[in-house]
């Protein structure tokens, strides 16, 4: 008896799932009015988000707020040109200091400068110039 009635409370309660499920049908509700602007200023608010994001995450790699794009000439004084690892801790950098280039050997214990000039050529040719 008792199982008769278990089973009948479940059958009881499946079926007014199954109704409630059935008028949510597609189409089957009214139309929901959503403004045109409120939709464009979510998307204003979402595309803020993301250039914050993007400035934040600069700040935070940088150290520094750059409004720059990338695209605008540069106005640093010093400016690492390329960087030639020699070994597992020593590197060869060439560095550009108010139009001067520098050649300049690095370790973690140790900087030491092998060329130093205004004249681009004589870096390249640094057997020559020292």
């Amino acid at each position: 008896m008792k199982s008769l009635n278990r089973w009948s409370l479940v059958v009881v309660a499946w079926y007014q799932l199954a109704s409630a499920a059935e008028g949510q049908q597609l189409g089957g509700a009214q139309s929901v009015d959503i403004s045109l602007w409120r939709v464009l200023a979510a998307l204003l608010l979402c595309i803020a988000l993301v250039i914050g994001a993007a400035f934040a995450l600069r700040y935070r790699m940088t150290g520094r707020i750059d409004l720059s794009l990338g695209t605008m000439a540069s106005t640093k004084r010093i400016v690492l040109l390329e960087r030639l690892r020699l070994g597992a801790q020593a590197e060869l950098c060439l560095v550009t200091i108010d139009g001067q280039e520098w050649l300049v050997t690095a370790t973690p214990t140790n900087v030491q400068l092998v060329v130093h000039t205004r004249d681009t050529q004589c870096v390249e040719e640094a057997v020559s110039c020292t």
